[in-house]
């Protein structure tokens, strides 16, 4: 659109035969994503993505497993080059299935951290996530996760 604005658009159609029939499903899902470059120089960088997604999923044999998902995230990012980088983002999730008791809502807050070392063959990463499920029919849950993680380039 611009240099400091920049969008995508994705479609993908998938099928899936299992063995046992009654897992096959199909369906599609489109999702838009935008990036804004606030600050780009030669010491740091910081962007905002926006997401947005549609999911269409059907069931040949269990039309009660067949839903619908409505997608949203932003995430805010900043990166001091060649040396460290942090994200902060916010998702939220609606599943609307035929089977109206599996209906749900789901909210993530994550927090990201990623430290260079050997001139960015090795990254260190912290992850931190947060994720609240508002089931219609049954009771709410509260889940956290935090992940180390290391790569190294040969």
């Amino acid at each position: 659109i611009n240099p400091k604005l920049k969008t995508n658009l994705k479609y993908q159609y998938f099928e899936k035969d299992y063995v046992s029939a009654d897992l096959d499903h199909r369906g599609f899902y489109i999702q838009n994503n935008w990036d804004y470059e606030i600050l780009d120089d030669e010491k740091q960088r910081l962007w905002l993505d926006f997401a947005l997604e549609h999911k269409d999923v059907d069931y040949a044999l269990k039309a009660d497993n067949n839903y619908r998902k409505e997608a949203a995230e932003i995430k805010a990012s900043y990166q001091r080059k060649k040396n460290w980088k942090v994200s902060a983002a916010l998702e939220g999730n609606s599943y609307d299935f035929n089977d109206s008791s599996n209906d749900k809502k789901r909210y993530y807050a994550k927090l990201s951290g990623e430290k260079l070392f050997l001139d960015g063959d090795l990254v260190l990463s912290l992850d931190l996530k947060y994720r609240y499920t508002n089931k219609e029919q049954e009771n709410d849950k509260e889940q956290e996760a935090v992940r180390v993680a290391f790569k190294y380039k040969f």
